[in-house]
């Protein structure tokens, strides 16, 4: 349930609490204690029905944040190198369609995770520029170990 239809629920039972206190304040004119009962009553009523729009919103919320979690996940898992392909895009968009995401919502995420993979990326292309700066050195001291060895034997 989106923010507008959550709040127009909450005015219509807001309307309905007004009127109904204004007819028990009718009924009830010459007798105060029968009105505070009866409003009292009207606004346990009022009460009940704002805290049962609220939970709702809250578990329409949490079903939209665990499907957003859940599309996050698998959208990390189809990245390949920090890259998400084109066809498993759009087999990602396709079921978050089906999971109740809406496309601008899913590339929002998508982008999301290509983000944080392209931050996370930058270290393990240093530790493997590490990696290939020391096979360059073995491979150079070995080659110039074979032109010393090679020059001698010419001598």
């Amino acid at each position: 349930m989106d923010g507008f239809a959550a709040q127009t629920e909450l005015s219509a039972s807001a309307e309905q609490y007004v009127r109904r206190s204004r007819r028990a304040r009718w009924l009830w004119r010459d007798q105060p204690a029968a009105r505070v009962a009866a409003l009292q009553q009207e606004a346990r009523r009022a009460d009940a029905a704002v805290d049962g729009a609220h939970q709702e919103r809250a578990a329409a919320e949490a079903l939209e944040r665990s499907a957003a979690t859940l599309f996050a996940r698998q959208v990390s898992q189809s990245l390949e190198y920090g890259v998400l392909r084109y066809s498993l895009r759009r087999k990602l968009l396709a079921q978050a369609l089906a999971h109740g995401l809406e496309r601008f919502e899913a590339n929002l995420i998508i982008a999301s995770v290509q983000h944080q993979s392209e931050r996370r990326a930058p270290a393990a292309e240093k530790k493997n520029a590490k990696d290939w700066s020391v096979a360059l050195k073995l491979a150079a001291a070995l080659a110039g170990e074979a032109i010393v060895i090679a020059f001698l034997m010419w001598r």
